[in-house]
C-alpha cells in the first residue's frame, strides 16, 4: 500500500521559524492542475489535512476537484517549535544562541524551549498512521510529518530525511504496511511530481 503526501505551497516570506504558525504562502491555484494530473491522484479515496490554512486551503482545492470531503486532524501538523514560532531563524539564533545551539546540536533528541522533540513528532504521526482506515489517501501536510512518516514506514535514518529538501505543492509516495509501522520497509519514497 502507499500513501500519497504534499507539502504545502511555498510561503510569501523565507527564513521564518513557521511550526504551527500560520503565515501567508503563495497561492495554491497555480499548482492545482500539476498536482490534480498527477498519476496517483485518480485513485486517491481520501484526502486527510492538517488544520493549518497554509495546508487546509490547498487540500479545499483539491478535494473540489475530486469530489471529496476533507478529514482534518491536528496530528498532521508541523513540528511545534514553541517560544521560536513565527521568529526569524536568524533573530532565534541571535537572541537564544545558547539554546538554539543546544537544540540544534541535538536536534533529534532535543526540543526546542515549549517546543516538541522529533520523538513526539514520531508518536503523533505514528498514532495517526495506525488510525488510517481508507486508502490510498492524499495527505497534504508540512516537511517534519512527511520526513516522520519516510523514517516510520520506510527505515530512513533522520539524518538522511533532512539531507533532502521536502518540495513543496510537489506529490510524495510512501509505501507502507499499517502493520509495519516502527519497524519499516524499505522502499523509498518517489516525488511524482
Amino acid at each position: 500500500m502507499h500513501l500519497t503526501a504534499i507539502r504545502h505551497t511555498p510561503p510569501v516570506q523565507q527564513g521564518i521559524c513557521a511550526g504551527r504558525s500560520d503565515f501567508a504562502v503563495l497561492d495554491p491555484h497555480q499548482w492545482i492542475d500539476s498536482v490534480f494530473f498527477a498519476p496517483d491522484m485518480a485513485s486517491v479515496e481520501c484526502i486527510y489535512s492538517s488544520p493549518a490554512l497554509r495546508c487546509s486551503r490547498f487540500a479545499d482545492l483539491i478535494a473540489a476537484r475530486l469530489s471529496l470531503k476533507i478529514r482534518i486532524d491536528p496530528r498532521l501538523q508541523e513540528v511545534n517549535f514553541g517560544n521560536w514560532e513565527g521568529r526569524s531563524w536568524t533573530e532565534i539564533e541571535s537572541l537564544d544562541h545558547e539554546e538554539f545551539h543546544a537544540w540544534a546540536n541535538n536536534w533529534q533528541h532535543a526540543a526546542p524551549p515549549n517546543g516538541e522533540s522529533i520523538a513526539d513528532l514520531e508518536r503523533r504521526i505514528a498514532d495517526f498512521l495506525g488510525d488510517i482506515v481508507q486508502t490510498p489517501a492524499l495527505l497534504v501536510t508540512h516537511a517534519g510529518p512527511i520526513r516522520a512518516m519516510q523514517v516510520l514506514c520506510q527505515s530512513i535514518a533522520w539524518n538522511a530525511v533532512m539531507s533532502v529538501a521536502v518540495p513543496y505543492a510537489t506529490l510524495i509516495r510512501i509505501q507502507w504496511e499499517p502493520f509495519a509501522i516502527g519497524r519499516g520497509i524499505s522502499t523509498p519514497s518517489q516525488v511524482l511530481v
